[in-house]
């Protein structure tokens, strides 16, 4: 009898296939390919915003400015996609049967676990597109002569003697025959000689020795002219920066109006709002103020003052006020120029040696600390010029250098920063003529070209903006 052995048993682990005791190896069986397809579109739509405009104006020495105009074009890409993916649906099954023999067979199960992805990465939304051409438009330089800062507006003085002024303009400074403000130097008067820019008004000396004064005249504001008006004749020089004015007559005569009730006209407590003749000072040469005192040199060399001196801006040693001219001690002989800031005030020697006294809390004597003076001590040689601002000081050396010194918050040292200064540091240079506002500064340089610093607020620097500048700005004629 023949025996037959026959193995039904199938083991699928390594593809070998056992029968009859024996090993057969197989051919692995075919898989159906799967479909997957994945499609992404990307249509991005693209808006065009209105152009925005910026401008650099950079007015240059050679009387034209170069503005810098871009023009900001932005697109948005706007995204849509879809994506489809077909994969063989799982748990589908393909068959693959293998015949061993008649008998016997091989089945064998495979499972889709097929996934497919689609990536789009579109331009970012928001994306810029930037286009900057540069356009020149011509804006002359702007040339003055003299100059003069008031509490927020500025006087200057073209050769040909036309007056001009720029900032605020509440109480008529400007004389412009309104109260708007101006943010660029318009026209004023024409035939003037000297300028002072006063808190809250203006004076002009024209070349017939007539005063004229626009604004608010006293504290009180009891008398406010929109527009220059002749108020005096015969005059030879002219003082004001606070809330009065002083003139000095070609007889050597001292005069006053406005605000008196620190004594700052030398006439006891007084606010008048006509000119009064301050009867006990005569043979004066030259005069000076500061906010709330006043200066006068005489025939002799004697140094006079009046007003306030709560700091000891009076420079007489002490810090009692003065209601008439007191004569400075010590300070006899020499002196060339006096001038005057809120609450210190400084005097030139002719040997070139600065002075000064008075309220030092900013550093503004340029003494390297902050200790206040009540009598004038030496800070500077080589000066030629120096003017006073609230609390600043700005001094002019022989060789066109200009200093400054104390305080710079709003950038009136136009060092760059806001940083005050106790000893005077250099901030310009080729300068001629310089003049100090209360939180801003003016310099004329040798070539006539007139540049500013400092608090812009109102437009008191004639940028035709209101921005601060913290350093020195070239000012063109808009």
């Amino acid at each position: 009898m023949k025996r037959i052995w026959f193995f039904s048993a199938i083991i699928i682990l390594t593809g070998i296939i056992i029968i009859n005791g024996c090993s057969r190896k197989l051919a692995a069986p075919t898989i159906p390919a799967e479909k997957n397809t994945a499609a992404a579109t990307n249509t991005p739509t693209q808006t065009q915003q209105s152009p925005v405009f910026t401008y650099t104006k950079t007015p240059a020495a050679t009387a034209t400015a170069t503005y810098t105009l871009t023009n900001i074009q932005t697109a948005t890409a706007q995204n849509t996609g879809t994506s489809t993916n077909t994969p063989v649906p799982p748990g589908s099954t393909c068959t693959s049967t293998t015949t061993i023999s008649p008998t016997t067979r091989i089945l064998m199960t495979c499972t889709s676990q097929d996934t497919a992805t689609a990536t789009n990465t579109p331009p970012p939304p928001g994306s810029t597109d930037t286009v900057t051409p540069t356009i020149t438009v011509t804006v002359p330089v702007f040339f003055a002569a003299k100059i003069s800062g008031g509490f927020y507006h500025s006087l200057a003085l073209k050769s040909d003697g036309t007056l001009w002024a720029t900032g605020y303009n509440g109480t008529g400074e400007l004389g412009q025959g309104n109260t708007i403000n101006s943010c660029v130097f318009v026209q004023e008067l024409s035939g003037v000689s000297a300028c002072v820019a006063g808190y809250h008004h203006s004076s002009a000396l024209k070349n017939d020795g007539t005063l004229w004064i626009t604004g608010g005249i006293d504290a009180c504001g009891d008398v406010i002219y929109h527009s220059f008006t002749q108020l005096l004749t015969g005059v030879s020089a002219i003082s004001g920066k606070g809330t009065f004015t002083l003139a000095l007559k070609n007889d050597g005569t001292l005069w006053g109006i406005g605000d008196g009730e620190e004594g700052q006209l030398g006439l006891g407590v007084v606010n008048i709002d006509s000119f009064e003749q301050v009867s006990d000072m005569t043979g004066v040469i030259a005069i000076a103020s500061g906010g709330s005192h006043s200066f006068a040199i005489k025939s002799d060399g004697t140094l006079w003052a009046t007003g306030l001196n709560e700091c000891g801006e009076l420079g007489i040693g002490n810090t009692i006020t003065s209601y008439t001219f007191t004569q400075v001690p010590g300070m006899t002989g020499g002196i060339t120029a006096i001038a005057a800031g809120d609450l210190h005030s400084l005097v030139l020697m002719n040997d070139g040696t600065l002075w000064a006294t008075g309220n030092n809390q900013s550093g503004q004597l340029g003494t390297g600390d902050l200790i206040t003076r009540t009598t004038f001590v030496q800070v500077m040689t080589g000066v030629i010029a120096m003017d006073g601002g609230e609390y600043q000081t700005i001094a002019l050396k022989s060789d066109g250098t200009l200093w400054g010194v104390g305080m710079n918050y709003d950038g009136e040292l136009g060092t760059g920063d806001t940083n005050n200064r106790s000893t005077f540091v250099q901030v310009l240079s080729g300068v001629s003529a310089i003049a100090e506002g209360e939180f801003h500064s003016l310099a004329i340089k040798n070539d006539g070209s007139l540049w500013a610093t400092g608090f812009n607020g109102d437009g008191g620097l004639g940028t035709a903006d209101n921005n601060n500048r913290y350093t020195w700005t070239q000012i063109g004629q808009y």
